[in-house]
């Protein structure tokens, strides 16, 4: 069986401020009561925060991490209801359904005076490079596809992302300046989290891609 080594490949990066704001137990079982799967309190606390804390002038923008469109749904519609008040936001989302030109739309810049509020599913963690985000908030979760062979079938859950994801995505708020990073759970679970997420040639059945090899006719050679 060949061995592959695991290369770690630092980047550069400006100072960022990490800190853990952990949703409480209470906070989730009203969220569960309710019957929807997040509670948009404590990312609507923390745009209150960064309205009264840092000055309107100052350039940063916020890239919010959540695991699925339905979740970021949720949380876009509350926080728009803030930035028709405050009148200091624009709420964008990102995600792989949106079309090309909506997509575009993340990479304007607003107006000074005005924050950009950018709710994304992990596409935002390798796939594109996002300038003038400062804030990182980070949910802790992801959507992954994964096979049962005992039902034969693939299934799309939510999971806890692992430490390498989280890092990668507290990284997205010091690309282009100094910046911080809440992280909406606790140090403690951190350090429980899986060092990297699993790869996804082992976590689905390869049968589809096996017999669309054998479609395209190549030979043995």
């Amino acid at each position: 069986m060949i061995t592959v080594e695991r290369l770690c490949v630092a980047g550069r990066l400006y100072p960022i401020e990490l800190k853990y704001m952990p949703i409480k137990e209470h906070d989730q079982y009203e969220s569960e009561k309710k019957k929807t799967k997040i509670d948009a309190g404590p990312y609507l606390n923390i745009l209150q925060m960064i309205d009264a804390k840092v000055n309107s002038n100052e350039r940063g923008d916020v890239l919010i991490f959540l695991n699925g469109v339905s979740e970021i749904s949720t949380v876009a519609e509350a926080l728009k209801v803030h930035a028709e008040i405050s009148k200091k936001w624009i709420i964008l989302t990102l995600h792989s359904t949106l079309s090309t030109e909506e997509q575009d739309k993340v990479f304007d810049i607003a107006p000074l005076g005005i924050r950009k509020c950018i709710l994304s599913t992990n596409i935002a963690e390798t796939s594109v490079t996002i300038d003038q985000i400062r804030f990182v908030i980070d949910s802790g979760k992801v959507n992954l596809v994964k096979f049962d062979s005992k039902t034969g079938m693939h299934s799309l859950k939510e999971y806890w992302t692992s430490q390498a994801s989280a890092e990668q995505r507290k990284g997205r708020a010091g690309r282009t300046g100094p910046g911080i990073c809440y992280r909406l759970y606790s140090q403690q679970h951190f350090d429980k989290m899986d060092p990297f997420t699993v790869s996804e040639i082992k976590r689905v059945s390869l049968e589809s891609l096996a017999m669309q090899i054998v479609n395209m006719n190549l030979g043995s050679e």
